[in-house]
């Protein structure tokens, strides 16, 4: 009956051969995942709301570094820079989302109301985030001292 578990010369090489294939299609399968995905971070790169998310990021960056420095204004507003946003862009939304979060990423910010969201968000981002971040602490803190101790 061992003799049933010695694998023979065949069976070890139809192992491999599987190991071989299987290896190859996840191969194979990460590769086409990352051209999907390439083309869909290429389609959210391309929407209206990306350029709008950079155009706040412009208002940003030059407000921290001499706002009134007209050289960086032009250097942010150059097709060069925002070549550059995109780039950067792209290599961490690969990283960071899948396929089909990506796709539906590129299809909500590419429609109207995700133009119209984006140029909200960082608004919301910044100002009302606070607000509530200084509020949610505020009520906080009230209450750790109606807690007895």
């Amino acid at each position: 009956m061992a003799a049933f578990f010695v694998p023979t010369l065949k069976t070890i090489a139809l192992k491999i051969g599987l190991m071989v294939v299987v290896s190859a299609t996840s191969l194979a399968i990460a590769q086409d995942d990352t051209l999907a995905k390439e083309k869909a971070v290429e389609r959210y790169v391309n929407t209206s709301s990306s350029e709008a998310i950079y155009q706040q990021i412009i208002l940003y960056v030059a407000s921290e570094n001499q706002p009134n420095d007209g050289a960086l204004r032009r250097i942010l507003e150059s097709k060069e820079a925002f070549q550059v946003y995109k780039d950067l862009s792209k290599e961490s939304l690969i990283r960071t989302f899948s396929l089909d979060e990506l796709n539906a990423m590129a299809d909500f910010y590419g429609s109207v109301h995700g133009v119209s969201a984006s140029k909200k968000m960082v608004a919301y981002a910044t100002v009302e985030l606070s607000r509530i971040a200084q509020e949610f602490s505020d009520r906080l803190k009230q209450r750790l001292k109606e807690v007895p101790k």
